[in-house]
C-alpha cells in the first residue's frame, strides 16, 4: 500500500461483481444511519460516500435531493479514478469518521483499489441461487486483496429478501461455499427504498407506514457493522 490509514476513519466499500444486487442501496441508507449517530465527544459522525462506480447511481441520488432538504452527508465523484481509488481516498481520511465507496458490478481493478484502504467489505447478495453463484467472482479479488491489506474484514449481507426473511436450505447451502461470513441482519425488499432513491432523500424521510421496517433493518444492520469495527456501542446515541 501506498500509506496507512488513519485510526478515526473507517472506511467501507461496497462490492460485488453481480449487478442489480442493491450495494448502491444500501451504501447510501447505512450512509444516513451513520450520519445520525454521535461520536464520544457528543458529535454527529462526519460521514462521506464515494462514487467509484461510472454508473453513478448514488451521484444521481444525491442530485435527486430536493434544495430544501439535502442528504446529510456529501457524495463525490471517483468515477475516473479507476486504480487509483484508494490514493484519491487518502485526501479525505483527515476530515471524516466514516467513508462510503460504492463500487461497479464489474471485473475491474476499481474494486480492488477500494478494498486497498477499507477496513470493511459488505457485499450485499439477493437470496436466489443464480444471484449467489455469479457473485463467486468476487471472491478472487477479496483473496487477492487480503495478500496487501490483511486487516480487510468481510461480511455478507442478504438483501431484498421476502417480507419473512426466510432463507432455504439450498442458499445457505450456497452461502457456506462462499466461505465468508454472513451478517446477522437482513435486509427486506420494501417500498421505503426505492421511494428514497426516486426522492433523492432518505428512509428516514419517507413516510412512516413506508419507513418504520427499513428503518429498523438498517439500523440492527450498522449496530452488526460498528460491532464488527470496534465502535464501542455505549458511545453511540441511537435517532430511530
Amino acid at each position: 500500500m501506498e500509506w496507512t490509514k488513519g485510526m478515526k476513519c473507517w472506511i467501507i466499500s461496497f462490492i460485488n461483481q453481480k449487478g442489480g444486487c442493491g450495494k448502491s442501496t444500501l451504501c447510501m441508507s447505512i450512509a444516513s444511519a451513520i450520519s445520525r449517530r454521535h461520536r464520544p465527544d457528543g458529535v454527529q459522525y462526519k460521514v462521506l460516500v464515494a462514487s467509484a462506480d461510472p454508473q453513478g447511481t448514488v451521484l444521481r441520488w444525491s442530485s435527486a435531493a430536493p434544495d430544501d432538504k439535502p442528504l446529510p452527508f456529501p457524495v463525490i465523484n471517483l468515477n475516473a479514478s479507476g486504480d487509483k481509488v484508494h490514493r484519491e481516498l487518502k485526501k479525505f481520511v483527515d476530515n471524516y469518521d466514516f467513508i462510503l465507496v460504492d463500487t461497479p458490478a464489474s471485473v475491474s481493478t476499481i474494486p480492488y483499489s477500494a478494498l486497498l484502504v477499507s477496513d470493511l467489505a459488505l457485499m450485499p447478495l439477493i437470496p436466489s441461487p443464480p444471484d449467489l453463484w455469479s457473485s463467486f467472482e468476487t471472491k478472487p479479488v477479496i483473496d487477492n486483496v487480503r495478500e496487501i491489506n490483511e486487516d480487510l474484514q468481510v461480511r455478507l449481507v442478504i438483501n431484498r429478501c421476502q417480507s419473512n426473511l426466510n432463507v432455504s436450505k439450498e442458499i445457505l447451502n450456497i452461502v457456506d461455499k462462499l466461505d465468508m461470513p454472513v451478517c446477522h441482519s437482513k435486509v427486506s425488499m420494501l417500498t421505503a427504498f426505492g421511494e428514497a432513491a426516486g426522492a433523492g432523500t432518505s428512509i428516514y424521510d419517507c413516510k412512516y407506514e413506508t419507513r418504520r421496517a427499513a428503518v429498523l433493518q438498517i439500523e440492527d444492520l450498522v449496530d452488526e457493522v460498528f460491532e464488527i469495527l470496534g465502535v464501542e456501542k455505549e458511545e453511540v446515541v441511537n435517532e430511530r
